[in-house]
C-alpha cells in the first residue's frame, strides 16, 4: 500500500515538473525564438518579408500541433502567427517615409485586440508566459493549478494581466501611428522607437500589484 502511494506521488510530481518545463518551453518556442530570430535575421540584412516568414514557422507548427493533439488553441503562438499574417503583406507596401514608419507597428493593434479577446473569453494569451515566470517548482505548479481551478479572485487576476497587456498593445499601436503621422519625420524616427519600451514599462507597473498577489497566493499554496 505504502509503495503504491509513493509511486502515485512520484508520478504526480513528475507531471507537475513536466508542466513547469512545458510552460517555459512554450514561452521560448512561441515568443523568444520568433522575436529574437526576426531581429537577428534583420540585423544580417534579410528582408522584412523573408524574416517574418521564416520566424513564423515555429509558432505555425505549434498552432497546428496543439490543434491536432489537444483540440485547442495556443494563445501566444496564435498571436505571433497573427502578427506575421498581417505584417507580411504590409511589408510589401511601399510609399512615403511616414507610411513606412507607420507600418512598423501595424501588427501590435490586432494582437492587442486578440489578447483582450482571449482574456474576456477566459484563457488569457499571457497566462502561460506568466505561469512560466511565476512557477518555479512542482509544488508551485500544483498550487497554480488548484488556484486557477477553484479561486475566483486568482482566476480574475490571471485574466486581468492579459487584459492590461492587450490594452497596452492597442494604445502603443495608436500612439505609434499618431507620432509617425504628425511629428516631423526626423523626430518621428526616434520617437516611435520609444513607444514599445515605454509600453512595456507602463504595463509592467500596472500589472505589478497583480503579479505580487499571484506570487503571494502561490507561496501560500505551495507551503500548504
Amino acid at each position: 500500500m505504502g509503495i503504491a502511494v509513493g509511486d502515485e506521488t512520484r508520478v504526480a510530481t513528475g507531471k507537475r515538473k513536466r508542466g513547469v518545463l512545458g510552460s517555459w518551453l512554450a514561452l521560448v518556442l512561441d515568443g523568444v525564438i520568433p522575436l529574437a530570430g526576426y531581429y537577428l535575421l534583420r540585423h544580417y540584412g534579410m528582408s522584412m518579408t523573408m524574416a517574418l516568414a521564416l520566424t513564423s514557422v515555429v509558432p505555425a507548427l505549434r498552432v497546428i500541433w496543439v490543434a491536432v493533439r489537444e483540440r485547442s488553441t495556443e494563445p501566444l503562438a496564435t498571436a505571433v502567427l497573427l502578427v506575421t499574417v498581417i505584417s507580411i503583406p504590409i511589408a510589401l507596401i511601399g510609399g512615403s517615409p511616414r507610411l513606412l514608419l507607420a507600418k512598423e507597428s501595424i501588427g501590435t493593434g490586432p494582437v492587442g485586440l486578440w489578447v483582450i479577446v482571449s482574456a474576456l473569453r477566459g484563457k488569457g494569451a499571457m497566462t502561460e508566459p506568466y505561469r512560466a515566470f511565476l512557477v518555479r517548482s512542482a509544488r508551485a505548479a500544483d498550487a497554480w493549478d488548484r488556484l486557477v481551478a477553484g479561486n475566483r479572485r486568482f482566476q480574475r487576476s490571471v485574466r486581468s494581466i492579459s487584459l492590461v497587456w492587450g490594452i497596452a498593445l492597442v494604445v502603443a499601436f495608436a500612439v505609434h501611428l499618431l507620432l509617425a503621422m504628425t511629428l516631423p519625420i526626423d523626430t518621428a524616427v526616434w520617437a516611435t522607437g520609444l513607444v514599445v519600451p515605454a509600453m512595456v514599462v507602463v504595463a509592467s507597473i500596472c500589472t505589478g500589484p497583480i503579479t505580487g498577489y499571484l506570487q503571494d497566493e502561490l507561496k501560500k499554496g505551495a507551503d500548504a
